[in-house]
Order: structure tokens, then sequence, then C-alpha cells
């Protein structure tokens, strides 16, 4: 990296120039009209700006576990299956629930049958007390000239007690269909309740499985541990699996060390080379910017700014979601500027900046105006003119020396 930034100052590295014959051998450098860079690396791997989420749906009770998903990369059709959570407990749930709305039925229809039987009880008591009070009022010994006084108060009572016993028989039966119905009524809801819970369990058994809601090729969605997912996995209601990228406009998520970081910012230009296509750098824009370092690695205590780097046409044929690549960030982009080292930059006697100028076989000191800055270099706003060639190092006797910069 450092031979393709800074070719002019490698070259004259080998290039030494002499003062007089009795002074030391001092290197230069060419002062000539060049780009100027800061730049910042990044390196990342491809993903689609839009994308549908294959979500847990939210509807499922607490944690689920993964049973099978499609492999990544695959090509599914709208309504193919592409995950399948763990379905045994449902099924337990469902088994449970049929058994026990069977054992309702059995309930209800024992419990009809013994009250069917306890009505044709006393159905046939109260049919019996009917005939018996009949035959009383029919041949009842009420005429005071042919029967006695306690004859006929005898059968005033039988009759009476006839009447209050078919009465006790009457209510009774009414009391009994009263229970038998408000009987019936509790097991119809308690089956109802069972039923409820079955319908429940087959619309979450359906929910477990999750299709694709479009054409599209399924890509795992990674945990903030950085793991994807697979099979025997927990999720969440609501978490993200997998999703199915729009591949018509594609972008780079990379990642920038915290240390490398300063005057990183969104709009700033960059460019993107792909591993799968080394020689073809695409111009692209900083989109987004994470306000906080955080490690990619569990445990690791180097942390990275994520940024979202959007390459300002997508190549599809190249682009491809999961891909690696890097960017490069360009803090400042400046062309045709007269660039010197920072080592050829000193610090005079009075505290400006100066640089040595090369006049025949000696040096001449000369202030300079500086412009930006990087590691390695600055741009001179003013005290030199191009073509002219300054040291590299101070060619004053030590005891006159300045501060290298």
């Amino acid at each position: 990296m450092i031979a393709r930034l800074f070719p002019p100052l490698l070259a004259a590295l080998l290039v030494m120039e002499c003062g007089p014959p009795e002074g030391p051998t001092v290197a230069t450098y060419p002062v000539l009209p060049r780009d100027f860079r800061i730049v910042i690396p990044a390196e990342g791997e491809l993903q689609a700006v839009r994308a549908t989420p294959i979500q847990v749906p939210r509807n499922v009770p607490g944690m689920q576990t993964i049973a099978w998903i499609a492999p990544e990369y695959r090509f599914l059709h709208a309504g193919e299956s592409a995950v399948r959570l763990d379905d045994r407990q449902v099924e337990l749930t469902i088994e449970e629930a049929e058994g026990a709305i069977a054992a309702v039925d059995l309930k209800i229809a024992a419990r009809r049958a013994e009250l069917a039987g306890e009505e044709i009880e006393l159905d046939q008591k109260i049919e019996r007390l009917e005939k018996e009070r009949a035959f009383e009022k029919t041949f009842a010994t009420l005429d005071e000239t042919i029967f006695s006084r306690n004859e006929i108060i005898d059968a005033k009572i039988n009759l009476e007690f006839l009447e209050t016993q078919l009465e006790h028989y009457r209510r009774k039966k009414a009391r009994l269909r009263k229970r038998a119905k408000a009987e019936i009524e509790l097991l119809e809801l308690e089956r109802r309740t069972h039923e409820l819970k079955l319908a429940q369990a087959h619309q979450l058994r359906g929910n477990l499985e999750i299709r694709a809601p479009h054409d599209g090729i399924l890509l795992y969605t990674k945990t903030w541990r950085g793991e994807k997912p697979g099979a025997g996995m927990n999720v969440w209601p609501g978490s993200e699996i997998a999703r199915i990228p729009d591949l018509s406009e594609m972008e780079l998520k990379a990642y920038v060390l915290e240390a490398n970081a300063g005057g990183l910012s969104i709009g700033l230009e960059a460019e993107i080379l792909l591993t799968a296509r080394p020689d073809a750098p695409y111009p692209a824009v900083v989109r987004r910017v994470d306000t906080i370092a955080k490690p990619i690695e569990e445990g690791s205590p180097v942390k990275y700014f994520e940024v979202i780097v959007t390459p300002r046409q997508t190549d599809p044929r190249f682009m491809k979601p999961g891909g690696r690549g890097r960017a490069t960030i360009f803090v400042v982009a400046l062309e045709d500027r007269l660039v010197v080292p920072n080592q050829a930059i000193f610090t005079g006697a009075d505290g400006k900046d100066i640089v040595f100028v090369r006049q025949s076989a000696s040096f001449v000191e000369r202030s300079v105006t500086l412009g930006e800055r990087g590691l390695t270099q600055s741009v001179i706003l003013s005290g030199l003119v191009a073509g002219e060639e300054i040291a590299l190092t101070d060619p004053r006797p030590s005891k006159e020396g300045g501060a290298d910069r």
C-alpha cells in the first residue's frame, strides 16, 4: 500500500544528493504536483439494500427450536418451505386435547344416559300415581249414606296423599331436567375449552412452518455472536432467521478499526474493490456510520465501527450477497497539489514550519505554509514551487538543527 500511495517518496530515497565535498550526504525529494489522499481502509461483505426478513412468528409462545432450515443461497419459490420449527410439543398438545375431547364426549353420553334413566323412572312413578289417583276419584268412598265417616275420611286422605306424591315427583322431574341441563352445559363448556386449545394448537402447528413470501435466494441472518442459524438453535418470537434479498441494489457492510476512524463520516467518497473482481474498483459513497465502536468477536477487546458503503451503481455480475470486499474511504482527496513527506518539514528558530531547498551544492532554509496533513505527507500551500528539491534530513550541523517534524 505504501508503494502505491507514495511512489515518489520511494524514488527519492534512491536518489542521493551531495553537499560540499566535505559535508554529509543528504537525500532529497523533488517537489511536484501530485494527488493527496487521506484514506480509511474497511473490509466486509456485500448485502442487499432491501430484503424481506424471514422471522419467527410473533404469535408463537415462548422460545422455539429450529428443526430444519433450507440451505443457504438456495433459490426458493413463493410459498416454498424455508424454516420448520420443532413441533413435537405442539403434536403432544394436539393429542392431549383430542383425548380430552373424546373423554368429555364419553362423560356427556354417559351422563345423558344416566339422566334419561332417572327421568324414565320418574315418569313411570308419575304414571302409576296418576292411575291410582284416577282410580281413587272413580271409586272413592265419599257417599255418607253408604260409607261411614271414618271410611270417607280415609278415602279423602288417600286421595290427598296421591296428589301430594304426584306433585312431588313432577317437581322432582323438573329439578332433574334443570340439573341435567346444567350438568350437560358444564360438560359442553369443558369440551369447548379443549376444542379451543386444539384449534390454537393446529394454528400454531401451521405457524411453525415458515414459507418464502416471494421468489428469491435465501440468506441466513447472523446472531449478535456472529453465528448462523441451524437445526437445534433456539429462537424467540419476532427474531429474524434469514432474509430474501432484492439483488437489484447492493451495499457493502464493512468494519473500520476504531484507531483508523479519524474523520470518518457519512457522505465521504469511497471505492469498493471486490474479491471476485480485484482489478476493477467501484465508485461508492459512505451511507451510514455507527455512532459507537463495538467488538465484532465475542470477548475481543478490539473495537470497530460498522459502516455501510453503497456503490454508485450495482454490478449484478459480480455483486452477490455474502461476497467479500474492501472499501477505501477518502477522508481527503485533493488533486494536483504540492505534496512533501512529513520528514522533510522542520521547525525553525521562530517556531514556523520550514524546509531546506536545494540550491546548487547547498541548501537554503525557507518558510512554508502547510495545508492538509496526513500520517506521512503534507500539502504545501505556499513557500515552494514545482520542480524544486528539498532535503529529507536536516542538512544543518546537529547543534543548529531544529526538531524533526
